[in-house]
């Protein structure tokens, strides 16, 4: 009884073998490698290491890594401009013919174009690629029989969120992709991968450098740029088998990120929000933190000026190469193109492409009660940073100097001086307006995108709901200019906001629809976003999608160009308004035609309105001369409007204003500063005062602050 026992036992026992045997294999293996980025190791802020258990290796992680929040633990903060992770190629792991590979990806941006989560890859001919490309779908390519293949999903992956993907090679049967555990795309193909050998294993960066998707430009086409991944990215892992439907979809459930969402669109920096102290202020206004480490400058890089009567501001920014920026109450930010010269073979020249601001500056030169001035200055170069038909002898090329006289009513006199610019040429204004992260053009302004009007009060909208309002068969055409009103000199854009961009030309100026056709797949203006903020050395790339900052245009114009000292200079009065376009007629007026200044005691001179200043000028000839009293002969077609007045060699003195006889005290209405120069201390004087009549106006000398009689 008992051997026969035991030989039941036996039998069972040989049985339940192959069971067992069978149970273990089909039991999940354990990934080739993780990377879960629980820890950054090291001292250097640019170079970090993390710890991958599976062969105890400590890759290092270049280019400012941070950590945030991850699906599980901690996360590692991809920047999209450096941050990667290397695993040397004697080191990283060795795939069989079948073999897949999983993650969990919080997207800030779509890349540029196609960037790896993780790929070991040469030249598209040998070994792997897993990563999102530039219009946010999931791709596992490989090479294969001296051909890359790809498997690309067909649905985007969402910004901003936790996304579980894999994707699996099976040699018997093909590629196959996945997003949140479903299926996205398959290629039946077979046999196995042609390995890239000596390669290194990167993840977050591609190896191969391409140009980004959608460029315009075959010039621009020809720079090759890295592709990195900017977004969050947890629980990499590779396997040495393929991932079934099941697995994938296991996977994805076996983890519950804690936030779902844990990215927000960034937001362009305007400092803060609602009225302020008038004045100019150096500061450094900070985008991302992840762009922001980049950049090589200390604490006061920028240039805010604010309004205490307006919400607006404007803005100075490294982000726009310094390019002036109206913002308004609800951060719709206003611009426009620097002096810009073009090549049928190297495209653009322009601030634009002065990616790091290597040529590009702003300095305060004024900042008083009274009124600010900033000098802005660029040159006009190629994305390569050179310029278009340099001095053979001196290398100079193009340069532009930039004078902005910005008075406490918030409006601003643009002066552009193009330095030895012999023949005027090139587009010398275009309005440029900004869209923040997650807006369109259409969330920026209406439909009905601006209101012309000319100084006789007259106007017409204009609007896109039909497509951009004017045609461009013919360049040479004057179907490309707007002639409704007759003779438009004032330009208003309808922002989404209460406060609105405002430009104000010399009359003459001819104002014409932008000449390039909207982005019709994405928005009814045409809309780039290859500027601002981005980085890469290009000049022209469609927006696909509100992921990053970008930029359109409605309308430039052929304003009318001086020449002086061997230079050609232009003039533009800018602003923002919470008024209707006809508002703005005086204004313009005040500032196109002048009145005329009468001058009634001595001790001073007159030398005119300046309108680069929006100012009248005068100079003391007598240093003891305290009183200057003056008439402004105004009338409805040369009305005042908020005027300003220079006086040379005034002294250190405080002054008091009279105006047709009646004192005006100092504060909102009236107000006075000092600005320094080589040749002494002028007074600046600026009130709030509008009219069509003869105006008297007494400065005087105060002979103490207290001095209010």
């Amino acid at each position: 009884m008992k051997n026969t026992s035991i030989s039941l036992l036996l039998l069972s026992l040989g049985a339940l073998l192959p069971l067992a045997i069978a149970q273990s294999n089909a039991a999940p293996q354990k990934p080739a490698a993780v990377w879960s980025f629980e820890q950054l190791l090291g001292g250097d802020p640019n170079s970090k290491l993390v710890l991958e258990p599976t062969a105890g290796v400590h890759d290092p992680i270049a280019g400012f890594p941070t950590l945030a929040e991850g699906v599980v633990g901690n996360a590692l903060k991809l920047d999209g401009l450096s941050t990667r992770l290397t695993r040397k190629a004697d080191k990283a792991p060795v795939l069989g013919e079948a073999f897949s590979f999983e993650g969990w990806i919080a997207l800030q941006e779509y890349p540029w174009n196609w960037a790896a989560i993780v790929n070991q890859e040469r030249d598209h001919k040998e070994g792997w690629f897993f990563g999102i490309s530039g219009e946010g779908r999931l791709g596992l390519h490989v090479a294969k029989d001296g051909k890359w293949i790809e498997c690309n999903s067909k649905s985007q992956l969402p910004l901003l969120k936790w996304t579980h993907v894999a994707g699996s090679y099976d040699p018997t049967v093909g590629l196959k992709v996945f997003i949140n555990g479903k299926p996205e795309g398959e290629i039946k193909t077979t046999g196995p991968i042609t390995p890239a050998k000596g390669v290194d294993l990167l993840v977050g960066l591609s190896h191969t450098r391409t140009f980004p998707y959608r460029t315009e430009r075959s010039y621009s086409a020809s720079f090759m740029s890295p592709m990195l991944i900017d977004g969050l990215l947890d629980e990499v892992k590779i396997h040495n088998s393929a991932l079934t439907e099941a697995e994938a979809a296991q996977a994805f459930a076996a983890v519950q990120p804690k936030v779902a969402q844990p990215l927000q669109f960034r937001r362009m920096p305007s400092g803060p929000e609602g009225p302020g102290e008038f004045g100019a202020v150096y500061t450094r206004l900070n985008y991302a933190p992840e762009w922001e480490r980049h950049w090589r400058v200390g604490d006061f890089p920028d240039i805010l000026v604010r309004f205490d009567e307006s919400p607006s501001r404007i803005v100075f920014w490294r982000g726009t190469n310094y390019g002036a920026c109206y913002v308004s109450e609800n951060g719709l930010w206003a611009g426009d193109q620097s002096l810009e010269v073009n090549s049928a073979e190297t495209g653009c020249y322009e601030h634009m492409a002065d990616k790091k601001c290597e040529f590009s500056t702003a300095k305060i030169l004024e900042s008083n009660d009274a009124r600010v001035v900033i000098h802005a200055r660029y040159a006009s170069v190629g994305i390569d940073g050179k310029f278009l038909s340099p001095d053979p002898m001196t290398g100079w090329g193009l340069w532009s100097d930039e004078y902005f006289t910005i008075y406490p009513d918030g409006v601003a006199v643009r002066h552009v001086v193009a330095t030895n610019h012999s023949n005027g040429g090139g587009q010398w204004q275009e309005t440029l307006l900004y869209n923040q992260p997650g807006d369109r053009p259409e969330d920026t302004v209406d439909l009905k995108a601006f209101s012309l009007a000319n100084e006789k009060g007259e106007s017409k909208t204009y609007s896109w709901e039909d497509g951009p309002p004017l045609k461009w068969k013919d360049p040479s055409s004057p179907e490309r200019y707007f002639h409704v009103p007759a003779d438009p000199n004032i330009q208003l854009v309808n922002f989404r906001s209460q406060w609105k961009p405002y430009l104000i030309f010399e009359p003459g100026v001819k104002i014409e629809g932008f000449g390039i056709p909207p982005s019709t797949d994405y928005s009814k203006f045409p809309c780039w976003n290859h500027w601002p903020v981005a980085q890469l050395p290009n000049d022209g790339r469609k927006a696909l999608i509100s992921d990053r900052p970008s930029h359109f245009s409605l309308s430039s114009s052929r304003p009318v160009i001086h020449r002086a000292n061997g230079n050609s200079e232009a003039r533009f009065l800018y602003g923002m308004t919470d008024q209707p376009v006809e508002n703005l007629s005086p204004l313009s007026r005040s500032w196109n035609s002048a009145p005329a200044v009468a001058l009634t005691d001595s001790g001073f001179e007159s030398q005119g309105y300046d309108k680069n200043q929006r100012a009248y000028i005068f100079k003391c000839t007598n240093p003891k001369a305290g009183l200057l009293e003056f008439s402004l002969e105004a009338t409805h077609e040369s009305p005042i409007q908020n005027p300003a007045f220079v006086v040379k060699n005034w002294g250190n003195r405080p002054a008091k204003l009279s105006i047709d006889g009646k004192a005006i005290p100092l504060g909102k209405d009236f107000r006075f500063g000092h600005n320094k120069t080589i040749e002494g201390t002028d007074l600046v004087v600026w009130m709030k005062i509008s009219g069509d009549k003869k105006t008297s106006f007494k400065i005087e000398a105060r002979k103490s602050d207290n001095d209010q009689d």
